[in-house]
Parts: structure tokens; C-alpha cells; sequence
């Protein structure tokens, strides 16, 4: 009996350890993933997240975390699905909420997105991101008085979120306040030095404010040093339309 209640004891044991290696190594992996997704390797990104949730399929950060990467691939069903996941393993967990509102953005589905968003802010109303986000949905349905707002919430909230600097310059520039617009890009390159749609965004308002020359630096910018092959579409076609316009 002894030895049975030894050998209990020791499985026990191993079983804890076990699983305490498992969740330190599945923390890590999630980390290391997100400074993959950081700098843009997506590949390895996605090899990190998934070896997270093999060694914790628990873990609901890893799952939103995949999701931003099959977001990013454009396979967005798969997205929804991790977000979700996320969501039944840990329906507070606020960043999974704004994640899945950024796919249904990307999706054009704006009311959903909103939705969305708007259950991230409720979660965290201290979080300038959901904001932010929730102010693209409203800039591409055409109400820009409350993506204005949105973004004004979350530059209050943040004022090293550039994302939002961006956002702001993308509501101006709708505007006509191109002056404005062009500060807004400038306070987001700052804070994110390499940010293609601030340099893009930028040399619209350039560009509409009768400045070719800045708007050709900035579509040029993007063009040589763009990781982003879509990026660097964008920044060619602009590029083309500002060239053809001043040679007219």
C-alpha cells in the first residue's frame, strides 16, 4: 500500500511539473509570437501561437493572438473562429473583442465591427485602441463626427497610440482640414517611425492641399521602403496620380 501511495505521490508530482513547464514554455511561445507579429513575420508568428495552444489550449490569449495573423493573411473565418474561442475561454478578456471587431472591419461589416468595439470600451474604457478602431468603422460608414470623437477619446487615453494620430489625419483630410490632417500624420510617424499609412495618408493631404512635390517624397518613401507589397501598390498607384496630375 505504501508503495502505491509513493508511486500516487510521485505521478502527482510529475503531472504538476509537467504542467507547469507546459504553461511556462505556452507563455512564452505567445510572447515570442506577438514580437514576431510586431516586427512582421507572420510565419513565425503563427508556428509560436500555434505551438502556445497546443502545449495550452487554454490559453485565450494565444488563440486572439492567431487570429490577428490569419487576419493579417486575409483567412477570415479562421480569424472569427480563434476569436470566438478566445471569447468562450475567457469572455472577459476585452483585446479579443477588439480583435474580432477589426476582422468584421476588414470584413466591411461595420455594425458588427461597432459591436464589437463597442463590448471591448465596455470591458476597458481605459484601452485608447477599441476607441480608435471603433473610429474607422464609423469613418467608412460616413459619420465622421463620431469617428472625430472616437479618435479624439483615444488620443486622450493614449497619447503615444499612433494608430489614432493616423485615424484623426484620415477624418481631417475627409474633411478638407488638410493643414490639420497633415499634423496628425506627422505626431504618428513620430511616434512610429516606418508607419506606411501615415506616409501615404500624409501625401494625400499633400497632395489635395496643392503640395505635389512633399506628396511625391512621401508616395516615394513608401514605395522603396515598404515591407508591405499591398503598401507599396497603394503608394505607386497615388504616386502615378500626383505625376500625371503635374504634368498636366
Amino acid at each position: 500500500m505504501r508503495k502505491r501511495t509513493h508511486f500516487g505521490v510521485g505521478l502527482f508530482l510529475l503531472l504538476v511539473i509537467t504542467t507547469g513547464c507546459n504553461v511556462f514554455a505556452a507563455r512564452f511561445y505567445n510572447s515570442r509570437g506577438l514580437d514576431y507579429y510586431h516586427k512582421g513575420d507572420y510565419e513565425h508568428a503563427l508556428a509560436d501561437f500555434n505551438q502556445a495552444i497546443k502545449l495550452a489550449p487554454w490559453l485565450a490569449e494565444a488563440y486572439t493572438n492567431r487570429g490577428l495573423v490569419e487576419d493579417i493573411k486575409g483567412d477570415y473565418d479562421r480569424a472569427i473562429a480563434d476569436h470566438d474561442q478566445a471569447i468562450r475561454l475567457k469572455p472577459g478578456l476585452a483585446i479579443a473583442f477588439n480583435n474580432r471587431g477589426m476582422v468584421f472591419l476588414h470584413k466591411a461589416d461595420y455594425e458588427t465591427a461597432i459591436v464589437d468595439f463597442n463590448e471591448s470600451i465596455k470591458l476597458n474604457s481605459n484601452d485608447g485602441l477599441p476607441y480608435s478602431n471603433r473610429a474607422l468603422a464609423y469613418y467608412y460608414k460616413g459619420d465622421l463626427d463620431r469617428a472625430l470623437m472616437d479618435c479624439d477619446s483615444a488620443i486622450r487615453l493614449d497619447l503615444k497610440l499612433a494608430f489614432a494620430w493616423n485615424n484623426r489625419c484620415l477624418v481631417y483630410n475627409k474633411q478638407g482640414k488638410y493643414d490639420l490632417a497633415i499634423q496628425d500624420c506627422n505626431q504618428a510617424i513620430r511616434l512610429r517611425p516606418g508607419f506606411d499609412e501615415a506616409y501615404i495618408n500624409r501625401g494625400l493631404s499633400f497632395w489635395r492641399n496643392g503640395d505635389s512635390a512633399k506628396a511625391i517624397e512621401d508616395f516615394t518613401k513608401v514605395l522603396r521602403e515598404s515591407s508591405s507589397e499591398k503598401n507599396r501598390k497603394l503608394a505607386e498607384s497615388f504616386l502615378k496620380e500626383v505625376q500625371t496630375s503635374a504634368d498636366k
